[in-house]
């Protein structure tokens, strides 16, 4: 997303110069690059060349940014971009913000990119920086997405806590779009009876319902008699009742 502003991370140099004979002849062999200066010719502008800041000096600029929303989208945006070129360096920069409230956005930032190429390495930094169950569980989702086998794996070898058993959930969820039986096989075999497995059921049933209502139906008469098989036959049956053409 573009800034709120224009932060101006880079300046124009141009140089133009009277070239002597021999940097003239010089300049006929040369290979020709992006940073290779050029003699103005009469009516012919001069090269300007970029001077690309490093990402240290664009985080010195950003500190200059007053509080508010031009501030916010400019820390964004610079731990993601520096996230896609040098994830330890981020991942530093972002842990030494002396601020509460944006070290912890940043991070989240940090962590949120990482996920798009090592998964395994943006749980890890979440942990490592106690950022909270909701991030980590956004971020068992999306792994799940593209790895689910490697996702749920991970996730098992985790202590048996809430913890646990809220990023089991959010892996069947996320499974659930792709392969809503292999969803309700990680419910049934992995979390444990309670209020969470019977959310997680809910969710899986209801995303089962709209790719294969026969499959959804057979899965609930499985269930023992209980309100839980109620409330998911209730379920059924409304999805029945939404299809039949009026």
């Amino acid at each position: 997303m573009g800034l709120a502003g224009v932060l101006l991370w880079g300046r124009f140099l141009s140089q133009p110069r009277e070239a002597s004979s021999v940097e003239t002849s010089r300049s006929e062999h040369a290979p020709r690059t992006a940073l290779n200066h050029e003699t103005p010719s009469p009516g012919r502008p001069a090269v300007s060349v970029r001077e690309v800041p490093s990402f240290s000096d664009r985080a010195k600029e950003v500190d200059g940014v007053p509080p508010g929303t031009e501030r916010e989208n400019a820390l964004r945006e610079l731990a993601q971009q520096w996230t896609g070129a040098e994830p330890e360096d981020a991942e530093r920069w972002a842990a030494g913000l002396q601020d509460p409230a944006e070290r912890q956005s940043a991070l989240e930032h940090v962590c949120l990119k990482l996920s798009d190429r090592d998964s395994r390495e943006a749980v890890a930094v979440a942990g490592r920086h106690e950022l909270g169950g909701a991030l980590t569980e956004a971020l068992a989702a999306r792994w799940a997405a593209a790895d689910f086998p490697a996702a749920a794996a991970w996730v098992q070898t985790l202590p048996q806590d809430e913890t646990r058993e809220g990023l089991l959930a959010r892996v069947a969820i996320s499974q659930a779009a792709v392969d809503p039986a292999e969803a309700a096989t990680l419910i049934a075999e992995d979390l444990q009876p309670g209020g969470v497995q019977e959310e997680a059921a809910m969710a899986v049933l209801h995303q089962w319902l709209g790719q294969d209502a026969p499959a959804a139906r057979a899965w609930v008469d499985q269930f023992p008699e209980s309100e839980f098989k109620t409330r998911a036959e209730e379920e059924v049956s409304r999805a029945s009742s939404d299809d039949v053409p009026r």
